[in-house]
């Protein structure tokens, strides 16, 4: 499990650029302070190191979830959002409802989810990663970009 860590941590993470020695397997997942779109203002420390994200990744167990960590224990404060009705701040994007992210995009702000592939469906061999990449890129692109009321093709060839 350890050559795991500093595989993703060192290796992978120091082709980063400006990360040219990676990343401290054991310093915090998310180094910034979660401030719940500045409802609070102190900001709350998500307490996830790395190493155990990713060992918990071999161990079937996604610790960047709600359901490694319930609302109603004795960390209730770092889990719970601050804002009313919100719930869990590690909440996945299905818990958004119609809640969206303000980004700028060609100048001007737009409301916009922030997709993570956590849960891909298919394997898929490394020798197809950049393919996949290049299909999502040209989705995204096609969201983005398209008319707010024509059809995206989503007629791709499926990952095999």
């Amino acid at each position: 499990m350890g050559d795991w860590v500093d595989f993703i941590c060192r290796d992978v993470m120091s082709r980063v650029p400006g990360m040219p020695g990676g990343l401290n397997p054991n310093g915090l997942l998310i180094e910034q302070l979660i401030d719940d779109r500045g409802n609070h203002p102190q900001g709350v420390q998500i307490p996830i190191m790395r190493r155990d994200w990713l060992v918990g990744m071999l161990k079937g167990a996604d610790l960047l979830s709600a359901d490694a960590h319930p609302l109603g224990g004795p960390n209730d404060d770092v889990w719970r959002d601050s804002n009313p009705g919100l719930g869990h701040r590690l909440r996945g994007l299905a818990g958004l409802g119609d809640k969206m992210d303000t980004v700028q995009y060609h100048d001007r702000a737009t409301n916009a989810a922030i997709v993570e592939f956590r849960a891909q469906q298919a394997v898929v061999p490394i020798w197809r990663w950049d393919n996949y990449a290049e299909r999502m890129h040209r989705f995204f692109t096609a969201i983005n970009e398209g008319e707010r009321d024509g059809v995206i093709d989503l007629s791709a060839a499926r990952l095999t």
